[in-house]
């Protein structure tokens, strides 16, 4: 039978057992020769009634010890089970036992003043001091992916409890499947059908997203009562420069989990470390908050900084880092050929509006303007062609026009990307086809309502060979083409840039689709240099052999070269990274917790789930409040304290019935 205690330091006590021998053999007095007559028939009846008193003396010690040995044993709190024996030769019957320990970012969630990751590490050492003798354990702490392990399992309590000690707080998102794979092979090198997985995990949802789990068939899976928790985080903060405002826009999103009212948020923005302004979140739903924020004029061409909410109980996903570089500048003209004396209802009025930056020329102002690059041209419901628009297009700049009740039926140029037919009218709407063009991933074009957008009138458009279809029409009709002629990008739109024809220039999407549509075909800078990074990704750059990034705990850290660029996979911690090239910085890169698997919602796994999730293994599920005696019951047997309190009540009777002896009448 193999015993387990419940609070074995308390065993230190047993020696008091050994009080009442003490006792005795102390104070045991030597008795005294008295010499008198011959009395030796009264000598005969002492010796019977002396034997009788030892006798009950004896007894009465041995009584005494073990009483005050099942005190102390009752307060160690005993628990046996004869099927783990620690002497049974059959190693089949011994247990191995696997502590799988979240060390996800949410294991930083503070419960008081301590984080979970704490409390886990204190219950898992606490976990192995209970494991019944002879048994078998290892340690495994996961995320998305393991972090650390045992190579085998063992039996040395110190060398389990000194690691567990060293486990450190991840900023992965969980995923448990990860660690059910390494924790079987642990228990697969020494068989036994006494298997048990131990996890110390906050058993949110998120965290059991892969599966079902591959624990081993007929294996106890033993949890702990999950205890929730409320959060809020920042799911992205977008930002774009507006020429509107000379400034960026910050383009906040959040959510929050609360069991009760979702709380009031609001949003502090940083460039660098000095905090520029705040702002409140607007709910969007029931758990969803957005926000636009917009900056001054920030120094320099790119803004490196955060947005943070206020900080809750998790505070690791309460802010999102970002490096956002100012647009390279470009020129616009817009060419009205329908001016209508600068009116709501003339082209140039909205178009203005969307391209703050741009001048505003009549087609007989073409001739006089000195057009350069890098710069676009947009053509306004114009009467003709002009030589000069011909010549600038050619040399590299963009071009976007718009057809209208002045085009002409001989308008044609060679740089146009379709041909143009007759008109057509009858509402239609419009729909965003080309899902994979560079435009649709810069303004999230895709995104937008464009079915809300109504053209009323147009021209048919017959795309060219090579050209793109970028929206249609419900008709099928193109909508807005786009090509390239000698080099240089051009996009015809069938409909007018004025709400004569269609409601496209009332629509929110109209200024930053024009101003992204612009660049485009401008080519200013329209691709960027990715600066946005999720925890654990490969930052990849064109740069010379030998750069250093400087992470954001300060440490200094070498790139790898692979003949071309230089690439840098220690992205382990949220914040801004700097490329250096000696004292020279290079460039910047933000990288943030992966927000996007839900990591945050702290809501418990659902009991359906967990079981299918294990579907061949035994759950096994520890409240809260009391778990050391539930957990025992579940891996070491039956509670033996009953039974020592039962033994010990009745070895005080015994005692009270030997210390007074009845007297013989």
């Amino acid at each position: 039978m193999n015993i387990s205690f419940l609070n074995p330091s308390l065993l230190w006590a047993l020696p008091l057992a050994l009080g009442p021998l003490v006792i005795h053999l102390l104070f045991r007095r030597k008795p005294k020769t008295i010499e008198f007559s011959d009395l030796h028939f009264i000598k005969l009846a002492a010796e019977k009634v002396r034997t009788r008193t030892r006798l009950r003396k004896y007894l009465l010690l041995l009584v005494r010890t073990l009483i005050l040995f099942l005190l102390v044993l009752s307060f160690a709190k005993p628990y046996y089970n004869s099927m783990t024996s620690a002497g049974n030769k059959d190693k089949n019957d011994q247990l191995s036992a696997v502590l799988l320990i979240d060390v996800s970012y949410s294991s930083g969630y503070y419960e008081g003043a301590a984080r979970r990751l704490d409390l886990f590490k204190e219950k898992a050492k606490k976990i192995i001091g209970l494991l019944p003798q002879g048994s078998r354990a290892g340690v495994i702490a996961y995320s998305s992916r393991v972090e650390a392990a045992t190579p085998v399992l063992s039996g040395d309590r110190k060398y389990l409890a000194g690691i567990i000690d060293g486990i450190k707080l991840s900023n992965g998102a969980t995923d448990i499947a990860c660690a059910l794979g390494p924790a079987k092979k642990l228990m697969d090198v020494i068989p036994s059908s006494n298997r048990a997985l131990i996890i110390l995990s906050d058993m949110a949802a998120h965290g059991f997203r892969s599966g079902p789990g591959q624990a081993g068939d007929k294996t106890r899976v033993v949890f702990f009562e999950p205890s929730g928790g409320e959060n809020a985080w920042i799911e992205n903060a977008a930002v774009e420069y507006d020429p509107a405002v000379k400034g960026f826009r910050i383009d906040t999103e959040a959510k929050a989990s609360y069991k009760a009212a979702p709380p009031s948020l609001s949003a502090s923005y940083y460039a660098g470390d000095k905090r520029i302004g705040s702002d409140f979140l607007n709910r969007s739903g029931a758990e969803a908050y957005k926000s636009s924020y917009f900056t001054g004029d920030i120094r320099g061409d790119v803004f490196t900084g955060k947005a943070a909410i206020t900080p809750d109980r998790l505070e690791a996903d309460d802010a999102f880092y970002f490096v956002k570089k100012k647009p390279g500048e470009f020129k616009v003209w817009i060419i009205d050929g329908d001016p209508k004396f600068g009116g709501v209802s003339s082209e140039s009025f909205f178009l203005k509006n969307a391209l703050p930056q741009a001048e505003v020329i009549s087609e007989s102002g073409i001739a006089g303007t000195d057009f350069s690059l890098p710069g676009a041209v947009v053509l306004a419901n114009v009467a003709g062609d002009a030589p000069k628009i011909d010549e600038f297009i050619r040399s590299g700049g963009g071009a976007l026009v718009f057809l209208g009740s002045h085009t002409s039926e001989n308008f044609a140029p060679g740089y146009l990307p379709a041909q143009i037919g007759s008109k057509f009218s009858g509402a239609e709407s419009v729909k965003w086809v080309a899902a994979g063009h560079p435009l649709a991933e810069s303004v999230d074009a895709g995104a937008f309502e464009w079915d809300k957008v109504i053209v009323e009138q147009g021209f048919v458009l017959m795309p060219k060979e090579n050209a793109t279809v970028l929206a249609s029409l419900s008709s099928g009709r193109a909508f807005l083409v786009e090509g390239e002629h000698n080099g240089s990008r051009v996009a015809l739109c069938a409909s007018t840039a004025s709400r004569g024809w269609n409601n496209l220039p009332g629509r929110t999407l109209y200024a930053p689709f024009i101003g992204g549509l612009l660049r485009y075909l401008a080519n200013a800078d329209f691709t960027e240099e990715r600066t946005a990074f999720t925890v654990g990704e490969t930052f990849r750059k064109k740069a010379p052999e030998g750069c250093e990034v400087l992470a954001p705990g300060g440490a200094m850290l070498r790139t790898s070269y692979d003949g071309t660029d230089i690439y840098f996979s220690e992205t382990g911690e949220p914040g801004i990274y700097r490329v250096m090239k000696g004292s020279r910085e290079i460039s910047e890169f933000a990288v943030n917790l992966d927000v996007k698997s839900g990591e945050g919602d702290l809501t418990p796994v659902s009991k359906r789930a967990l079981r299918d999730y294990f579907s061949n293994c035994t759950l096994l599920e520890v409240p809260r409040a009391g778990w050391e005696k539930f957990f025992i019951s579940l891996i070491s047997g039956k509670d033996a304290t009953r039974a020592a309190l039962a033994v010990l009540f009745l070895l005080l009777i015994l005692e009270i019935l030997l210390s007074n002896p009845r007297p013989k009448s």
